[in-house]
């Protein structure tokens, strides 16, 4: 069952963040952070304005509805993704999602990698 407490584990490591990093980021001790992420112990408004601040998806975490990320809380591979998809061909995105079906196989990936790699190699 998905709580308050899961879901902003899942935030914290979506970020990338260790229970203290995140703690000390967010202003409180790691304690108080694992006592929210165990649900023992629910954070009050000035904790979840820090969480937010973080990048972390708030609503998310107290409703369990998604509200999108802003793009600047992406870590930098994923917002350089996101800007070559805004900026490409039709071609550009049809390349994009082959190499997406492929990227969670990794035979798949290592030989469209390899493609990939040939392709740039005449640019």
């Amino acid at each position: 069952m998905s709580t308050t407490g899961n879901r902003l584990r899942e935030e914290r490591q979506r970020l990338g963040k260790t229970q203290l990093s995140f703690a000390v980021l967010c202003g409180v001790r790691k304690r108080a952070q694992i006592n929210y992420e165990q649900d023992k112990r629910k954070p009050d408004s000035a904790y979840l304005e820090a969480v937010a601040a973080a990048g972390a998806d708030v609503t998310y975490v107290l409703t369990g509805r998604r509200m999108g990320v802003a793009p600047a809380t992406l870590p930098t591979a994923h917002q350089s993704l996101c800007a070559a998809f805004d900026r490409a061909t039709l071609d550009g995105v049809q390349l994009l999602g082959l190499a997406a079906k492929c990227a969670d196989h990794p035979t798949k990936a290592r030989a469209a990698y390899g493609a990939l790699l040939l392709v740039e190699s005449l640019l």
